[in-house]
């Protein structure tokens, strides 16, 4: 597999590249798993560009860019659309507490990867490039719960 071109996230003011893929975790939700976008280039399987922050203590999903199988824009609406009002009332999603500046992503519980500083190995393949160190951010259902730098080992940081 070709090497990955990264999505952004804001962290303490701060953009950083994200080897990580949120959106993912969404889209393999069993409603959203037929949604497909058109590949613009090998560096970009995944079809779309997207671009987070992290506010008040939630991850946002603040931006999105893909185009649909039949050339047409995909928005940011689009991606929720295939729910109802009162599941997304009973996530908490549209609660006055979770808003910020985009998509409150009340589904994300994971470990996001944020390289920093130089490259030390270029690895042709997803994200698995090796960096000096790694910011982890750690989110469940949306709110970030913990972060930590983890430094380059000789390993890859993740499979």
């Amino acid at each position: 597999m070709t090497a990955q071109t990264m999505d952004s996230i804001v962290h303490e003011g701060r953009s950083l590249a994200l080897a990580d893929e949120p959106l993912a975790y969404w889209l393999a939700r069993k409603r959203n798993r037929q949604m497909r976008f058109a590949v613009p280039h090998t560096g970009c399987w995944r079809g779309y560009e997207s671009a987070w922050e992290v506010a008040r203590g939630r991850l946002y999903l603040t931006h999105f860019k893909a185009q649909l199988p039949d050339g047409s824009p995909a928005t940011i609406d689009g991606l929720f659309a295939n729910y109802t009002q009162e599941f997304y009332r009973s996530t908490g999603a549209f609660d006055p507490a979770n808003a910020g500046p985009g998509r409150f992503a009340f589904w994300l519980t994971a470990v996001l990867h944020c390289p920093m500083g130089r490259m030390l190995e270029y690895r042709h393949a997803g994200y698995s490039s090796v960096y000096e160190r790694e910011l982890l951010l750690h989110f469940r259902e949306g709110f970030l719960v913990g972060s930590q730098i983890r430094e380059a080992r000789s390993q890859p940081f993740r499979a």
